[in-house]
């Protein structure tokens, strides 16, 4: 994955730093990780204002609400999801979104370079560089990282719903291997550009940054500043084989797979014989029939 150019440096603003923190986030590390974070922000001079969530939505209300007041930058402490909240509540705005990672999969915040740790992501964002960056849209919801239809949406639901939240990567694993025995590759006519596909498929993943799931890297050429999305069709295949061949996702190498096509285009639709569940940023997102587009340059990021 290319990394973007800084559009712009700047300076943390002292006065004018939400931190919104998910507490539940990454089996509750995502409170310690904010208040670690807090803590080092004020030790180097400035004002942080603290809100801790208590309902699924509240991120997303409080970071407009500070965009609404011109805030210079909102600090989300949480997983994917979390930020994906931000995402629909900032973009648009001048209002940048920093991240500090304290959830399960942190993939918008390691495409974006954040470290994992609090002091790493602390100095990340001191050092101030931002940049802007294209969203996904679908079903009137924005995503910054991929949208997932068939096997890997089933395995972000089952992921949610099971007993593996602080978990980390094995978490996804574990949604993995309770999936493989019940799902069935649905039949899927898809659009990306000028292609047109017609058949069944395990995984339609529609990228923006191109990594979710923890570190899967679902398509490792996907640019969160091109204007496009990158479209990863994978076909139906045996257990065994998926078995070996997702391990490899994890760096890219499973687009050199004949089951694996890679498309891309501004404009993707996917159509599927029944209605199926689209999961984006690993939060839900409607159903099919979907059409996704392109955002450009829609947020501002550290």
């Amino acid at each position: 994955m290319a990394t973007m150019p800084a559009e712009q440096s700047t300076i943390v603003n002292r006065h004018s730093t939400t931190l919104l923190v998910n507490p539940t986030a990454g089996g509750g590390r995502a409170r310690l990780v904010a208040l670690e974070a807090a803590r080092l922000l004020r030790a180097a001079g400035h004002e942080v204002e603290v809100h801790v969530t208590t309902a699924k939505g509240e991120v997303e209300r409080l970071a407009r609400e500070a965009a609404g007041k011109d805030v210079r930058q909102v600090l989300v402490c949480g997983g994917d999801g979390t930020v994906h909240e931000a995402v629909n509540a900032l973009a648009g705005t001048r209002t940048a979104l920093a991240i500090l990672p304290g959830g399960r999969g942190n993939d918008l915040a390691a495409t974006l370079g954040v470290p994992i740790d609090p002091a790493g992501a602390v100095r990340h964002l001191l050092r101030g560089g931002v940049r802007r960056i294209d969203l996904g849209v679908v079903n009137g919801r924005r995503f910054a990282t991929v949208a997932g239809i068939g096997f890997d949406a089933e395995v972000a639901m089952r992921t949610n719903r099971g007993g593996w939240r602080g978990a980390g990567r094995l978490a996804y694993v574990g949604g993995i291997l309770a999936s493989l025995a019940a799902f069935r590759a649905p039949r899927l006519v898809v659009t990306a550009g000028d292609a047109r596909r017609d058949g069944r498929y395990l995984i339609c993943a529609v990228s923006n940054t191109g990594r979710y799931g923890g570190g899967v890297l679902i398509a490792p050429d996907a640019r969160a500043d091109d204007g496009l999305l990158d479209l990863c069709l994978i076909g139906q295949v045996s257990r065994l084989r998926l078995l070996r061949l997702l391990p490899s996702a994890y760096s890219g190498g499973h687009t050199r797979a004949r089951e694996v096509e890679m498309l891309r285009g501004a404009v993707v639709t996917v159509e599927s014989d029944a209605p199926l569940p689209i999961i984006a940023d690993g939060e839900a997102v409607g159903h099919t029939p979907a059409r996704f587009t392109v955002e450009r340059e829609a947020l501002v990021v550290f």
